[in-house]
């Protein structure tokens, strides 16, 4: 196993399940001090149990990553404790679907609070320290659907597209400081996120089947092949990555 992130500090939001579990169990798996923000403090045992189950460790913070105070506390808690914040995966996401004309007031600024808020408070607060440092990565999670509206899920697509450009804005902006920042356009991936988006359907295998199918690869993507993608971008071997968008999709936008 390489070690690319040998005490690193990397934080990783909404790590309490799907990409953002399986992400943090490859940074911890290669070396990372890997720190979990989660809104969910009752996940907290397992998500712990289950790194122990690795022989890994992580740090657990009960976050609300659309609130400004909790953010700041979060980062400057790490940075008292470890000294530094090396890596940023702003992933913390949902997905609410329906037409324009029956979500409520509410449902958007929820969509809007987690999806986009969370990756401007949270970058907002690294890139202070990072900007000192002259040093630093982040990567943010944005979708195909930042790319392609989706019938049915306008605020959710028009929540990416706006983690889209803030990513590149954020990216040229903090290029001066040798700060990269990248996003990662995941295709349809087999997570709990997934399941809840389909769960009013019968039968979820085979709606998952029909899904799988719009990816010309056939199938749905897994948690780790986002995970590994967003290592790599977090990574030296990407050194010369900024401002990317790279889809992780099954060749879903090629076709």
């Amino acid at each position: 196993m390489n070690n690319r992130f040998d005490n690193k500090v990397v934080i990783v939001t909404g790590g309490a399940s799907g990409i953002g579990l399986e992400t943090a169990h490859q940074f911890a798996a290669e070396g990372a001090i890997t720190v979990i923000a989660d809104i969910n403090a009752e996940k907290e045992a397992e998500v712990i149990a289950a790194f122990k189950e690795r022989n890994q460790e992580c740090i657990y913070y009960h976050t609300d990553v659309a609130n400004s105070g909790e953010v700041q506390r979060l980062m400057n808690t790490v940075i008292e404790r470890y000294g530094r914040i090396d890596i940023l995966f702003n992933n913390a996401g949902i997905e609410i679907s329906g037409a324009v004309v029956d979500f409520t007031e509410e449902e958007y600024q929820q969509i809007m609070d987690v999806n986009l808020r969370s990756v401007f408070l949270c970058s907002k607060y690294v890139l202070k320290h990072m900007r000192e440092r002259s040093s630093g990565v982040i990567i943010n999670m944005a979708s195909v659907a930042s790319f392609l509206a989706w019938n049915n899920d306008a605020l959710y697509s028009a929540s990416k597209a706006a983690v889209k450009l803030l990513t590149q804005a954020m990216a040229v902006e903090y290029a001066p400081y040798t700060i990269r920042v990248n996003a990662v356009a995941p295709g349809i991936i087999d997570t709990p996120m997934t399941d809840r988006a389909i769960g009013a359907i019968s039968n979820v295998a085979e709606l998952k089947k029909i899904k799988g199918k719009i990816h010309p690869l056939g199938r749905l993507g897994l948690p780790s092949e986002i995970a590994l993608t967003v290592l790599f971008l977090a990574s030296d071997e990407a050194s010369f990555i900024t401002g990317a968008i790279l889809p992780v999709d099954g060749g879903y936008l090629a076709g």
